[in-house]
């Protein structure tokens, strides 16, 4: 007994048609999701990529921690800004696969654990004006300092640049960074 001779298929010049069809669907389907966010992508991606070696660690006597076995140990950084449209800086302080995160804009105060150098704890924090340089003091002894761009429309970028301090060359720079004598 034969069965399913009564019944009738598809053509397969249908079946080709219905399976291009399908396929135009879902192509523009996805286009209309897919598109816009490829072409947002790069404009974010490129403001940080502009501004990627214009914030950096500037290499001072000051990028150093003292050993002072009376005082809780102080480390000090100096930072540089190249281009106009960094407004700030988060900085990142690792110690002992443990870090501190900061935002740092002008004018921010009340961050316990960082200062100018020659300020004093909590007090206002600047930013270098752009080819400027500021040095600042950490309250503790950290391994490395990540530093990442903030722009004015308070996008944070990537990583910009990381150091790791040594110990200060001299006695007076020790004296600087502990926040006694002058600088």
């Amino acid at each position: 007994m034969l069965r399913g001779l009564g019944k009738k298929g598809l053509s397969p010049v249908v079946a080709t048609v219905l399976i291009i069809m399908i396929t135009v669907v879902a192509v523009t389907l996805i286009a209309a999701f897919i598109v816009p966010f490829v072409q947002k992508v790069p404009e974010e991606g490129q403001r940080c990529f502009e501004v990627f070696a214009d914030l950096s660690f500037h290499d001072t006597l000051y990028n150093c921690y003292s050993n002072d076995t009376q005082q809780q140990t102080h480390t000090g950084f100096s930072v540089s800004i190249n281009d106009e449209s960094i407004q700030g800086f988060t900085l990142l302080a690792i110690n002992k696969g443990q870090s501190e995160r900061y935002t740092i804009t002008d004018g921010i105060s009340g961050i316990q654990e960082l200062k100018m150098l020659g300020g004093t704890w909590g007090e206002a924090l600047e930013v270098p004006d752009n080819g400027g340089v500021r040095t600042y003091v950490y309250k503790g002894h950290v391994e490395s300092f990540e530093i990442y761009p903030v722009l004015a429309d308070g996008k944070q970028c990537e990583k910009s640049d990381q150091i790791e301090p040594r110990l200060c060359a001299s006695t007076e720079v020790a004296n600087c960074v502990n926040g006694e004598g002058s600088c």
